[in-house]
């Protein structure tokens, strides 16, 4: 099976993949690894390059393309995984859960609600004010860019509490045995 854990900026999703991955045994799927990194031309190595904030179809389809690569061998080193994504575009969210559904037995989509108050709430105090504007702004863009699904998914309200948050994804996935 494998689980996509979806929502906007600041809703949990990374928090509670990992959660859900530790609690259960699942494989968790890093997709940071896969983002796109800014490089200086000229520069023969540049450890930390900053990861380029995607906001373009194509750059989202280029980044899904890089980690659904790895998604048949993936499946059948892990056949249960967990993920978190960005699935508010609908042209690259389709292209992931296509290639999700090619390499995996089971694919669950899970999206966390929350709001943008309280997005901006769980960050308050943990990042800086600089990092809190460019926040603010990718998450409204992030919402009055984001596409309506046109298949099923479940949704699961996120709350403070990422081990309650936890326990009900799982209870929603019918795998409660595990957490």
């Amino acid at each position: 099976m494998l689980v996509i854990v979806g929502g906007f900026r600041g809703s949990g999703k990374r928090l509670i993949a990992r959660e859900f991955a530790r609690t259960t045994g699942f494989h968790g799927l890093s997709v940071d690894e896969y983002k796109l990194r800014r490089y200086t031309p000229g520069l023969v190595r540049q450890v930390s390059a900053p990861r380029m904030p995607m906001s373009t179809d194509e750059e989202y389809l280029q980044f899904f393309r890089r980690v659904t690569e790895k998604f048949p061998v993936l499946a059948k080193m892990y056949p249960d995984t967990v993920m978190a994504a960005p699935l508010h575009r609908a042209l690259p969210r389709e292209f992931l859960f296509e290639a999700a559904a090619r390499s995996f037995d089971d694919v669950r989509v899970v999206i966390l609600e929350s709001s943008e108050q309280e997005a901006f709430e769980r960050l308050r105090g943990k990042v800086s004010e600089d990092s809190m504007r460019r926040f603010k702004a990718r998450w409204r863009q992030e919402a009055d860019t984001f596409q309506p699904f046109e298949t099923d998914v479940s949704t699961l309200r996120a709350g403070t509490d990422f081990a309650d948050t936890t326990r009900r994804l799982c209870e929603l996935l019918g795998v409660r045995s595990q957490c």
